[in-house]
């Protein structure tokens, strides 16, 4: 072959263009061409050239004594604990140092390299009241030496740059560390004596000590040892108790939170049920092998094509109230996993309470034909039908593909909309107030329900068919009516037998005076019992006269309701003179 293709400019060229290689390395061997050519390789050197001298014109410019100011300073070979000593010592001022440090007596011998950096790093750091972060790992291919790079984490140079802010103004980073031009660097260079490490170690500026969040190890092994038995929230009150009996009144707060707790609580836990990367095959592992220690079953569905999905029950649930459900539930998680999948549950009514019989992960692809997410439902509920899940009402939000599901399984059910989804709905339509919903169809509603006005036509609608938008107030103000149950308003008595009261009583218990807007529903004088004032609450008022209040009893109402017949004028009010002989 006369010619290769450079990496650099994509061109192919003679392989007189490319200089050979003067040493080994994990692109080639010595003496092999370059993969890049020679043109190219003078181009980037000069580039890099001249991006160094641009940096060293613009540090001198800012310092001219600052290439100068910290010369390095050879300590030569001493023991892990005098390095750390002469760091401590220094640790207030600028520093420049490189020691061949023994680290036999710090770590293990059969340590690993990197392991023994972050041990020594560790107690650097410790020693300076710094952090040194990992940064990365270079080797010698001749020499066979590791060199691990670790940079001072309030280092300005190294700090990672903040995230935009969000549209509605909250804020995406937590607080963040002060940062300062330190120019912190450590650099741990391991040769051919395991127990030896060539240190260097550089920082400029002195400033404030790091402040170490991360929990401490002996929280951290007491999450170990109660993570399966407590809740973050409850591992959190006993550090906060413990470490209060050790700490003063005027102490500063702990330097960790309940979210270090919650992060490391949870880092513990995903050992147990995250058993592969996949949301799916991790749940599927998971049934399978602890399903019995959970009382977990899968269930065995048909894949519906365009889906994929995984169900399962709870046996000791399923067990129990299958023959017993009267309303069934459904509802989904969504955009809560990584995998874009939804979590189905089944719940069963029990007095108030929710049971969960069985849930499906379910994952609709793009690919899936119309229907997909439907039929996968209909499979996922067909199982639970034949374990005897037989409902009478079934609820959902409005999620046609749960409605029909539902339907089709159950068609002798009747269902019905989520109450609380259909208050959110209307909180949302309500509050836009410039969208124009569509017009108003007044004959279609009276075919969906008899009782509609043909007459009602909304305001908008009013404007824009020239008429008034408010209707004129009536000629008599409409009077308040208050009902009192043994004295007491409805609201604070207790449940009571229903009172059904013909049109004629409630005509009658509709006691009108001509010099007050207040009216009372005498439920009592309805029963012809005898209606009696109250004497509470008197006062001197017209409006709040104890005679247009009445006490109302219970107790007998129901035969004597169905005699009653008044006299009533052609809008359906009592005559003036009865009413005025019911208020004698």
């Amino acid at each position: 072959m006369d010619s290769q293709r450079c990496d650099e400019c994509g061109v192919t060229k003679p392989l007189t263009a490319f200089k050979p290689r003067t040493k080994d390395s994990s692109k080639g061997k010595k003496g092999e061409p370059n993969s890049k050519c020679q043109r190219c390789v003078e181009t980037r050197n000069a580039s890099r050239r001249t991006r160094v001298a641009k940096r060293k014109a613009e540090k001198m410019a800012a310092d001219p004594d600052d290439l100068d100011k910290l010369p390095l300073v050879d300590l030569g070979a001493m023991s892990a604990a005098e390095f750390l000593e002469a760091v401590e010592v220094a640790k207030d001022l600028p520093i420049n140092v490189r020691a061949r440090v023994d680290v036999s007596e710090l770590v293990q011998p059969d340590t690993a390299r990197r392991e023994r950096g972050d041990i020594l790093a560790k107690a650097i750091g410790k020693a300076q009241d710094l952090k040194w972060t990992y940064e990365a790992r270079s080797s010698r291919i001749k020499s066979g030496n590791e060199i691990f790079s670790y940079s001072c984490a309030q280092s300005s140079q190294r700090g990672k740059k903040e995230k935009a802010p969000r549209e509605d103004g909250k804020a995406r980073d937590t607080n963040r560390s002060p940062r300062f031009p330190c120019r912190g660097w450590l650099h741990l260079n391991f040769g051919a004596v395991e127990h030896e490490v060539l240190a260097t170690l550089r920082h400029e500026e002195e400033h404030l000590a790091y402040l170490d969040i991360d929990l401490p190890e002996k929280w951290k092994k007491y999450i170990d040892e109660n993570a399966k038995r407590q809740t973050p929230g409850q591992i959190w009150q006993y550090i906060q108790a413990e470490e209060d009996k050790e700490r003063s009144a005027d102490a500063p707060p702990l330097p960790f939170t309940a979210k270090s707790v919650y992060y490391y609580w949870h880092t513990v836990t995903r050992k147990e049920w995250r058993l592969d990367d996949s949301p799916l095959v991790s749940a599927r592992k998971f049934v399978e092998e602890k399903g019995q220690e959970y009382s977990l079953r899968l269930l065995d569905l048909e894949a519906e094509p365009g889906t994929e999905s995984l169900a399962f029950y709870i046996e000791d649930f399923m067990n129990g109230w299958a023959d017993h459900v009267q309303e069934l539930a459904m509802d989904s998680t969504w955009n809560t996993n990584g995998g874009d999948f939804e979590l189905f549950a089944a719940v069963a009514d029990a007095d108030g309470s929710g049971i969960p019989l069985a849930f499906i992960f379910l994952r609709t692809l793009k690919d899936a034909p119309s229907g997909a997410k439907q039929r996968a439902l209909e499979r996922f509920l067909g199982s639970l039908k034949d374990l005897g899940v037989d409902p009478e009402f079934t609820l959902s939000d409005k999620d046609w593909s749960e409605i029909n599901a539902m339907g089709n399984t159950w068609p002798m059910s009747k269902h019905q909309l989520c109450f609380w989804h259909a208050l959110r709905a209307l909180k949302q339509r309500l509050c836009k107030n410039k969208d124009m919903p569509g017009p108003y169809d007044a004959a279609a509603a009276r075919l969906e329900f008899s009782f509609i006005d043909l007459d009602f036509i909304p305001a908008a609608q009013h404007v824009a068919a020239g008429t008034d938008r408010v209707p004129p107030p009536p000629a008599r103000p409409v009077r308040r009516v208050r009902l009192l149950l043994d004295g007491r308003p409805p609201v604070i008595t207790e449940s009571l037998p229903t009172i059904k009261l013909p049109a004629a009583a409630i005509a009658r218990a509709l006691c009108r005076s001509a010099n007050t807007l207040a009216e009372c529903f005498d439920v009592q004088g309805a029963s012809l019992a005898g209606a009696r004032p109250s004497t509470s609450g008197a006062s001197d008022s017209a409006e709040e006269s104890d005679d247009e209040v009445f006490w109302a009893q219970t107790e007998g109402l129901g035969e004597e309701l169905e005699d009653t017949a008044v006299d009533t004028d052609e809008d359906g009010w009592e005559t003036e003179e009865e009413a005025d002989q019911d208020d004698v």
